[in-house]
C-alpha cells in the first residue's frame, strides 16, 4: 500500500514533456504576438511623424500662397503644368520660391523642400523625410491682372494646387501622398 502511495505523488515524464512542450508553443504565440504588435506601433509612429511633417510643409506654403500673389513674370506664360518650383510675391513684395532640392539637405535625405525668401534659404522639410515629387499646378495659366487689347487675360482668381508624396527616412516602405490647393488673398485688378 505505501509503494502505491509514493507512485501517486509525482508526474511521469511524459506528463513534464507534454506540460514544457505547451507551454513552449504559447509562449512563442505570446512573443509573436508582442513583436507584431511592436512593429505594427513602430510604423503607425513613423507613419504618423510623415504625416505631421507633411502638415507642417503645406501649412507653410498655403500661408504664403494665401498672403502672396503668384509671380506670373517668373514664368513663361502660359504657364505649362505641372510646375517644379512655385514663385510667390509676398506682402512685402519679396519674391518666395518653393522647389524640391537634392542638394543642402540633411544627412541621409535624398531630396528636400527649400524655401528662398529674398536671399534667405531655408530647407523646409524635416531630417526624417524624403520628398519623393513635389509638383505644382497652376490655374490661370495666364497672369489675371493683364490687359491685352482692353481685356483682362483670364477671369479666374489665382489658384495653386500643390501635389507631393513623402517619403519615410527610417523605413522607406512609408509613403504619403499630400495633396491640397489654396487660393491667394490679394487678387487685385
Amino acid at each position: 500500500m505505501k509503494t502505491k502511495l509514493l507512485k501517486q505523488r509525482g508526474f511521469t515524464y511524459l506528463e513534464l514533456i507534454v506540460v514544457v512542450g505547451i507551454f513552449s508553443i504559447i509562449s512563442t504565440i505570446i512573443a509573436g504576438i508582442f513583436v507584431l504588435y511592436n512593429t505594427a506601433q513602430t510604423k503607425a509612429k513613423m507613419t504618423q511623424k510623415l504625416v505631421s511633417d507633411g502638415r507642417y510643409i503645406m501649412e507653410v506654403m498655403v500661408r504664403e500662397i494665401r498672403m502672396g500673389k503668384i509671380d506670373y513674370n517668373s514664368y513663361i506664360t502660359p504657364i505649362s503644368n505641372p510646375q517644379t518650383v512655385l514663385y510667390l510675391i509676398n506682402p512685402d513684395e519679396e519674391i518666395v520660391t518653393f522647389e524640391r532640392v537634392t542638394t543642402g539637405c540633411a544627412v541621409g535625405v535624398n531630396a528636400c523642400l527649400r524655401v528662398t525668401k529674398g536671399v534667405t534659404d531655408v530647407i523646409l522639410s524635416s531630417d526624417t523625410t524624403n520628398l519623393l515629387n513635389l509638383s505644382f499646378y497652376i490655374n490661370p495659366q495666364n497672369d489675371p491682372s493683364e490687359l491685352i487689347s482692353g481685356i483682362y487675360s483670364a477671369n479666374d482668381q489665382p489658384l495653386v494646387t500643390l501635389s507631393t508624396v513623402m517619403q519615410s527616412i527610417e523605413n522607406p516602405d512609408i509613403q504619403i501622398p499630400i495633396q491640397t490647393t489654396s487660393s491667394s488673398k490679394r487678387y487685385l485688378r
